[in-house]
């Protein structure tokens, strides 16, 4: 079953996490867009608690379900913590050229 795994981290993070998805067997691309969190998890500094947002990263990801696990576990060491992901299940998916 195919998933599209989301990630959003912090933009110092994206390009160990290029690195890191790049280097995956079975990865065969993947999208990123600069984006705003919204919440009280995580606004540390002062100017992100007056504006209500963070900077992030969102990295999306289409990759077989036995693949998602071994990619979460690798997050940490290689990129580091602070990282948001979800997980959905893809009906279809393909590319029209």
């Amino acid at each position: 079953m195919d998933t599209l795994l989301l990630l959003s981290v912090a933009p110092e993070q994206a390009d160990d996490l290029i690195d890191y998805l790049m280097e995956l067997e079975g990865i065969t691309g993947f999208t990123s867009w600069p984006a705003s969190g919204h919440g009280h998890d995580g606004i540390a500094t002062l100017a992100e608690q007056v504006s209500g947002r963070r900077k992030r990263v969102l990295f999306q990801i289409t990759l077989s379900a036995v693949q998602v696990e071994p990619l979460l576990k690798g997050l940490a060491p290689r990129v580091g913590k602070d990282i948001a992901w979800w997980q959905q299940r893809l009906d279809a998916h393909g590319y029209l050229a």
